[in-house]
């Protein structure tokens, strides 16, 4: 439906499609999620993520919100993985496939490089460790008492978070994450620390 245009709405909280001057935008209520996501990130943070220092007509000329490619998140003040994922989740544009943009609402992967931090103190994974996934296997075993193999269909996947749970032979780990625990190679997953201390 024909919601808004470019000239209207406040551009630091309207999504890139209000932004394409060539044709007149159709705007679902991804506008709105769009706008809660760049409010949330403004509590956070005390700025716009897209734009901050910039007036509505400088955002228009200089196309700052279609040419917005990454969510950055300041180091200060400290945000939580959970918040931080909960304005991913629901403000991030991304570009897909095609070089347009799409707002993500049901997914919980960061859209931008600084999601989380792999560890850079070359931390050996141990029972405990937290680990983020790095590439989704393309088969996950279950870690329960009668472990049955299967076909990952999104349930493991690059940006899921977890912790280890036990060692199996070889470079096989037993790792818990949000959708279950699963048995893991090593070359799927990294150590992982969050705001320069362990998790």
């Amino acid at each position: 439906m024909e919601l808004t245009s470019e000239g209207a709405g406040t551009y630091w909280y309207l999504p890139p499609e209000c932004f394409e001057l060539s044709k007149i935008p159709l705007i679902s209520s991804k506008v709105d999620v769009q706008s809660d996501g760049v409010l949330f990130y403004q509590m956070l943070f005390g700025k716009c993520p897209f734009g901050h220092d910039q007036s509505q007509e400088r955002i228009l000329w200089e196309d700052t919100i279609i040419n917005a490619r990454k969510l950055d998140f300041p180091s200060r003040p400290a945000a939580s993985y959970e918040a931080k994922s909960f304005v991913s989740c629901i403000g991030v544009v991304s570009l897909d496939g095609k070089g347009c943009f799409s707002i993500k609402c049901e997914s919980n992967d960061f859209s931008s490089s600084d999601k989380l931090v792999p560890s850079k103190s070359g931390t050996k994974l141990e029972i405990g460790s937290p680990i983020i996934v790095v590439e989704a296997p393309h088969m996950v075993k279950t870690a329960a008492s009668g472990p049955c193999l299967r076909i990952n269909s999104g349930l493991v996947k690059p940006g899921e978070v977890g912790r280890i749970v036990s060692r199996k032979p070889k470079d096989v780990w037993s790792v818990r994450l949000t959708v279950g625990t699963y048995l893991l190679d090593g070359k799927y997953f990294m150590p992982l620390e969050l705001d320069d201390q362990r998790w």
